[in-house]
């Protein structure tokens, strides 16, 4: 009986590694080239699956944590779903399924987990990091992307300069992929990882957001390494070997980037505009002129297939405020809560962590995220809950014999800080 309740909790797990791989690889921008059509499920339908799975056969674990803000969420998602079952907007509705109720499924789900299958998520979410970054490296090596888009003229196009070219790696809009692999480097650098390691991780992942072209993205990691950097040198207190070699790499690295910066073609559009205001940043100025073509139904319960008219009558290439976004998708009454409730839920999460890494990772998600429209998308939150669930417990000190379950299962504020 032991045996072969081992073995479906080993086939459970493998289950999920899979479902955790297909939802970072099966995107959008690489569906397509699959032959994948059903995007959603193909990507999230493991995950959502074992979710109620989990619900249904070992509801014990649910009960033992503090899911308020996760229910709160899909409760919200459930009057917003009604309101467009009655309007027969299905579209919307399964719309809003994947971007509120999935992601909450899958946070979840993660936590229960033990603390050995965390880890083997993380490194899955490792290898994802780092083959999204060197994928965006080769992309803008070459000034080919693998994956092609229909999106602007301005992300790539075949007249360009070598300055201008943008990669789009697995995750499609620049935008958006400078943002996920800001979440993973700025969890990478609160996690217990290998200094030596996260040093390595560090380089890839900025080469990576360079290539994205993401000017915000860029300015605010540069930010969060120096930042780290500062904590790193206080941290060794009066180690002076430790504090001499931590200079000097911090001397080699930002050398290293400032050379690539200023000299070559990464540094893209941040060095090549003499203004800050330009077009793309002018656009985020002028992105509040979207209330004005908002009719007052709209406006009270949303209405996404206004998205486009809208973006093309603002004459941009998309509604880059995360916020109006999600306000035009579900109307002020419920967009509102939905956006207080999505925050909440990001700091609910950072309890665990003291202030300065807290500061890490509110800038490498929320702010980054609040440049664009990357807030009112699944991916980024997804990749949000699979870091912070899992990367925190690599390298802890665990013991292998330990009661699963009764670890897992111990209050957030326990975890690695």
């Amino acid at each position: 009986m032991v045996i072969k309740s081992k073995k479906c909790m080993l086939m459970k797990n493998l289950i999920l590694y899979i479902g955790c791989f297909l939802c970072l690889f099966i995107t959008t921008t690489t569906a397509p080239y699959l032959g994948i059509k059903t995007v959603g499920i193909f990507s999230y339908g493991i995950l959502i699956i074992l979710f109620f799975y989990s619900l249904f056969f070992n509801f014990r674990f649910f009960k033992k944590r503090n899911f308020k803000i996760e229910w709160y969420i899909i409760i919200v998602f459930l009057l917003y779903g009604l309101i467009k079952l009655v309007d027969d907007d299905i579209q919307s509705l399964q719309s809003s399924f994947f971007f509120l109720a999935v992601p909450m499924m899958i946070s979840m789900l993660v936590q229960i987990q033990s603390v050995q299958t965390k880890q083997k998520i993380a490194k899955i979410v490792l290898f994802f990091f780092v083959i999204e970054s060197i994928l965006a490296i080769y992309e803008r090596i070459t000034y080919t992307n693998t994956f092609e888009l229909d999106i602007i003229d301005d992300i790539t196009s075949i007249d360009f300069e070598s300055w201008s070219f943008r990669s789009t790696s697995f995750l499609g809009h620049p935008l958006n992929n400078a943002l996920c692999v800001s979440i993973m480097m700025g969890t990478i650098l609160v996690s217990k990882i290998n200094e030596k390691y996260k040093f390595i991780f560090l380089i890839i992942g900025f080469l990576g957001i360079l290539s994205f072209n993401a000017r915000g993205a860029t300015l605010v990691m540069s930010f969060i390494i120096i930042y780290y950097f500062y904590l790193s040198y206080k941290k060794y207190g009066r180690q002076i070997y430790y504090k001499t070699l931590l200079v000097l790499a911090s001397i080699i690295g930002v050398s290293f980037f400032y050379y690539i910066i200023t000299s070559t073609s990464l540094g893209g559009r941040l060095m090549n505009y003499d203004k800050i205001i330009d077009g793309s940043a002018q656009a985020r100025l002028d992105v509040f002129e979207a209330f004005n073509y908002f009719s007052g139904n709209d406006f009270l319960f949303g209405n996404q297939s206004l998205y486009v008219p809208i973006m093309e009558k603002l004459a941009q290439g998309g509604i880059e405020n995360s916020y109006i976004v999600i306000i035009l998708k579900f109307g002020i009454i419920i967009g509102v809560p939905v956006i207080i409730l999505l925050i909440s839920y990001v700091f609910n999460k950072l309890k665990g962590f003291i202030l300065s890494k807290k500061i890490i990772l509110v800038f490498s998600f929320l702010i980054i995220g609040s440049t664009n429209n990357g807030l009112a998308d699944i991916t980024p939150w997804v990749i949000f809950i699979l870091s912070i669930n899992t990367l925190p417990y690599i390298n802890y000190g665990f013991k292998e014999n330990i009661g699963l379950n009764k670890i897992a299962l111990k209050n957030y504020k326990k975890l690695p800080s």
